[in-house]
């Protein structure tokens, strides 16, 4: 009975901050777009352009979990990712003396601790939402990411924003279907099964 009721606490918190993973997956994909259309771009201006971008999605995460929290739910996953994100874009912005290569190994302890959030999220809820490989998938995606910046810290600039946008539209793309099948899900409440599919 305990896990029953835990399950329907986890699956509470997903279905009400649904719109949360859509806004992180339109952030990021504005990101990913702005890249890509501006490759001219410097360095350091993505830099600030990745700041404003993570403030962003940290404060979505953080005021999806704060809704949780007055509803007496736990959701510290989520607002340990929002506070992660809001973090690496204050200190890409206002560290003083930090180069650039400096702020991108910020962005990739960034995206390797928030990947890492992601899949053990998918792991814990993957009971409760059938499609949870939609977020550990995202948060492999963003380990990966985090691995190339490390191993290739001076490639050049415009490869680097080249990876930079397209990393960012393949995890936008990830959180707004992952996003819009949790609100597929809360507006039938009475569905028995999830619209991910039975799982075997």
């Amino acid at each position: 009975m305990v896990e029953v009721l835990k399950s329907d606490v986890q699956r509470s918190v997903l279905l009400r901050n649904w719109w949360s993973f859509v806004l992180r997956g339109v952030v990021a994909i504005i990101f990913g777009l702005a890249a890509f259309a501006k490759p001219d771009i410097t360095l350091r201006a993505l830099i600030l352009v990745f700041a404003v971008y993570a403030v962003a999605e940290g404060l979505a995460s953080v005021v999806g979990a704060l809704r949780a929290i007055r509803s007496e739910k736990r959701s510290l996953l989520l607002f340990l990712a929002g506070v992660v994100s809001i973090a690496a874009g204050l200190v890409a912005v206002f560290a003083p003396g930090l180069t650039e290569i400096t702020v991108l190994y910020v962005i990739a302890a960034w995206a390797f601790v928030t990947g890492i959030i992601a899949f053990v999220t998918s792991i814990r809820i993957r009971r409760v939402v059938e499609g949870e490989w939609l977020l550990g998938f995202d948060g492999l995606l963003s380990i990966l990411f985090a691995i190339l910046i490390v191993a290739s810290p001076r490639v050049g600039a415009l490869i680097m924003i080249y990876q930079i946008g397209f990393f960012a539209l393949a995890f936008g793309a990830v959180f707004v279907a992952f996003g819009f099948r949790l609100k597929q899900w809360r507006q039938e409440p009475r569905r028995t099964e999830s619209p991910f599919g039975k799982r075997e």
